[in-house]
């Protein structure tokens, strides 16, 4: 069996501080993963010590590539009187994965008694994409009510959706 498998990734923070009310944090996120594996195989299978019930190899290659990109963007303004916040809250995704297997199965079995074998050759080839776009927003207030005491109102709403093709 041969696996080779490669990641990256990046990301950073970048925050401006406009005034003593006023910051904005952006955060993106990437990364990048590749596999590809391949797996060989032979096999014999006897009925007893002497006599062959089947024999064959199979052979598989799997690649696979997976990028992925997102970002935040966070707003929050402090208000005068203490305990005051609005906050504003974006985040987006995309994720995907591309992938191709190919398999081959070759196979001889052989009936009781017989020395003359029955041919199974099986060759898939699959491939497979999917993505996934995410984003959603969310905006927050806290309101502060005595000492101790707040009240939050919040709104948020969210997409994902999901997209997959796969042929054999």
């Amino acid at each position: 069996k041969t696996v080779n498998i490669t990641n990256h990734r990046f990301f950073f923070n970048a925050e401006w501080k406009m005034d003593p009310f006023n910051q904005v944090k952006i955060s993106p996120t990437s990364s990048y993963s590749k596999t590809n594996s391949t797996t060989g195989s032979d096999f014999l299978f006897n009925r007893n010590t002497t006599e062959k019930l089947s024999e064959g190899n199979s052979n598989y290659i799997n690649n696979k590539k997976q990028p992925n990109i997102s970002g935040t963007i966070l707003y929050n303004h402090r208000f005068r009187r203490p305990g005051r916040l609005f906050s504003a809250n974006f985040t987006t995704g995309y994720n995907s994965t591309d992938q191709t297997d190919d398999q081959v199965n070759n196979s001889i079995s052989y009936p009781s008694g017989s020395s003359t074998g029955l041919v199974n050759n099986q060759h898939q080839y699959i491939t497979q994409y999917n993505t996934n776009p995410t984003r959603s927003i969310r905006f927050s207030y806290i309101e502060p009510l005595a000492k101790n005491k707040s009240i939050e109102l919040n709104y948020t709403n969210s997409y994902s959706g999901t997209d997959n093709d796969k042929k054999t």
